[in-house]
């Protein structure tokens, strides 16, 4: 087997086993995105990339905050918080209500789904944003609850900028919120929950917040808005009455664009990816990482590796040393038949061969054809720095011997200059 026909099957292999790799990548699964984390970068049903697309249509640019929420400052007018997954810290919450106090808006919607997408059940509902979300809640006199009907309609409490054009909205789970009217009953509500009673003990409800009811379902509550300080913070009872899936159900869009509009939209609206870990420094933000594709890339290596050590070591008998096979140039070749014509009382014949020879060399120095006019073969070999004229003039001198007679003694002077033009080439 020839080397050049073992390297083409090496190749072969090599892109054998990568497309085999890319396949079982692939293999049970398909372009659908099944993450549901309710990001305004996802398209997929649970994704809220609609939302901020519409709003984007309407002239508002959307931007993406992925900084912590401490971090919120006055720059920032309005924020979206949509079915946050890590939870967050309590300077997180600390510096939230703080910024709202100072006149920022917030729509905080959540999601009340496990992280497998089941539904929640029960007297808890197992909150995306983790345990400070509940907390968070808990200090507007907010609870979550799970005792609504999938599916239920909305419909609206108290009409305001907010509900404007609005008939009902479709709350797709079973999550409602629930208002409490003092702590104590508060604190009790959250034990039930599952939250331990000393952090329960020492919660209290913020007392310069003015809640308002907007839209009302079955066993709670859909939408309420709390006033803060000089802002406003717009609690959601599920984040997915603005997923993609969801947002054209009744009049969930009209909502949406009023959550934005209704008190006048700024030239911004910043959505949270910070706790969806996009856009973070946090990566993937998963606890796990899939290391598959990198193991099968380590093993499709090693395969490589292994077949060409294989086929480089793969002898088909004894090696065959090659015989040195040098060739004499063709200026040797040719002076060889000059000199059988100078023998032979030829010298025209053999001037001929010489400057026929000495043409194609300099032509092919100065990348021109050999039947070239001779100031073009003297302007090519002047541009790769030759003695363009002198090389040139022996040519003419050459082809003008072949014309006569011609004695040895110059024949052989004509072909030691040429041989030492031929040098430089």
């Amino acid at each position: 087997m020839s080397r050049s026909r073992r390297n083409y099957i090496l190749l072969a292999a090599l892109f054998a086993i990568f497309v085999g790799l890319a396949l079982l990548s692939r293999w049970g699964q398909g372009a659908f995105d099944p993450t549901r984390d309710h990001s305004s970068l996802r398209a997929n049903p649970w994704g809220t990339k609609a939302y901020r697309q519409l709003l984007e249509r309407c002239g508002v640019r959307a931007e993406t905050w992925n900084k912590p929420l401490d971090k919120l400052d006055s720059s920032v007018k309005l924020l979206m918080i949509l079915g946050p997954e890590r939870s967050l810290s309590e300077d997180e919450r600390k510096g939230l209500l703080d910024w709202v106090r100072e006149g920022g808006r917030l729509v905080l919607a959540i999601y009340g789904g496990r992280a497998d997408g089941s539904e929640c059940e029960g007297a808890c509902c197992g909150l995306g944003g983790g345990r400070n979300i509940r907390l968070l809640l808990a200090r507007l006199g907010l609870l979550l609850d799970a005792h609504g009907v999938s599916g239920a309609r909305a419909r609206v409490e108290e009409a305001s900028a907010l509900t404007a054009d609005v008939s009902h909205v479709i709350v797709p789970s079973e999550c409602r919120l629930v208002r409490t009217e003092g702590n104590k009953e508060l604190r009790a509500a959250l034990v039930e929950q599952g939250l331990d009673e000393e952090t329960a003990a020492e919660l209290e409800m913020l007392k310069d917040v003015k809640v308002r009811t907007d839209l009302v379902c079955q066993h709670g509550l859909a939408l309420v808005t709390v006033g803060l300080g000089k802002g406003h913070v717009h609690v959601l009872a599920e984040v997915e009455m603005l997923a993609n899936r969801e947002i054209s159900e009744a009049d969930n869009v009209v909502l949406a664009a009023n959550l934005v509009f209704a008190d006048g939209a700024p030239k911004r609206v910043y959505f949270d990816e910070y706790h969806h870990f996009l856009g973070s420094a946090f990566g993937a933000g998963r606890s796990e990482v899939d290391a598959r594709p990198v193991w099968w890339t380590l093993w499709a290596l090693l395969a490589v590796a292994a077949i060409y050590a294989v086929g480089r070591g793969w002898r088909f008998g004894a090696p065959v040393v090659r015989a040195d096979e040098g060739r004499r140039s063709s200026a040797d070749y040719v002076r060889a038949f000059a000199d059988i014509y100078s023998r032979a009382r030829a010298g025209e014949a053999a001037a001929r061969m010489l400057a026929a020879s000495f043409r194609r060399s300099l032509a092919h120095a100065a990348a021109v054809a050999p039947s070239a006019d001779p100031l073009r073969i003297e302007e090519g070999l002047k541009r790769r720095g030759l003695p363009g004229e002198e090389m040139v003039n022996l040519l003419s001198t050459l082809e003008r011997q072949a014309e006569q007679q011609t004695d040895d003694a110059e024949l052989l002077r004509y072909a030691r200059a040429m041989a030492n033009y031929e040098r430089m080439l």
